[in-house]
This record gives C-alpha cells, sequence and structure tokens, in this order.
C-alpha cells in the first residue's frame, strides 16, 4: 500500500510498501526485501517509488560478493551468494533492472543469498 515515511533520495514521488509482478512480490520488511539486479548487485530495498509512471527501487546494496561455497562448484552458477558489506548510503535502481527475488540469510558478519521463485 501506499505510504509517506521511506527514504526518497529528496525525489517527490508516490511511495509504497509493496510491488507486485508475475513471479513474486517485493515489501519493505525484512523477509521479502531482497533482490538480485540483471547486473548481479544485491540489494535491499527499503522504499519502492514511482516516478513518471516508472517503479523504482531505494536500498541498500552489498559492496561485496562472492561464491559461498565452491565444491563440487561454485555457488554462483546457482545464484547463491555470500554477501557482507552494505553500502552506506541508499541508491536507486529501476524495477526492470530486478533479475530476481531472493532471500539474505545470516551469517556470521554477513548474508548468504539465495533466489526465490513465484512468491
Amino acid at each position: 500500500g501506499k505510504h509517506s515515511n521511506g527514504p526518497t533520495l529528496g525525489m517527490t514521488c508516490a511511495q509504497f510498501s509493496k510491488v507486485s509482478c508475475k513471479d513474486y512480490t517485493l515489501h519493505t520488511n525484512y523477509c521479502n526485501n531482497c533482490v538480485v539486479l540483471k547486473d548481479l548487485t544485491v540489494v535491499l530495498i527499503n522504499n519502492i517509488v514511482q516516478i513518471d509512471n516508472i517503479i523504482y527501487i531505494i536500498g541498500y546494496e552489498f559492496l561485496n560478493r562472492g561464491d559461498f561455497f565452491t565444491e563440487p562448484c561454485n555457488s554462483s552458477k546457482f545464484h547463491i551468494f555470500k554477501v557482507d558489506s552494505l553500502s552506506a548510503y541508499n541508491s536507486k535502481w529501476k524495477f526492470s533492472d530486478i533479475k530476481y527475488k531472493s532471500i539474505a540469510l545470516k551469517l556470521n558478519s554477513g548474508y548468504v543469498i539465495y533466489p526465490l521463485i513465484h512468491t
């Protein structure tokens, strides 16, 4: 639904707590706010905004991404990553830049990112 309490990066825009597409629904809450972009950037969503009929996500990106395991093959082949070092500032990306929804599971000082299908 609509709200007015998220980061907007100084833009005047409509804000939403969730957005849906054919394959998944994203929320700004912890369990449903992790995505992997087409360039493999991993983002935790803090806000969803609409500007001129274009949907954007606003959030923090993980600055370090690597394989969670390397045997018997690299986990990145299955889109499973180990990430850490969350950015200090929010950035924005087009909703159309999202490759898939994922979940971030806490692991020591970082997270393991697993892809989710049809959620």
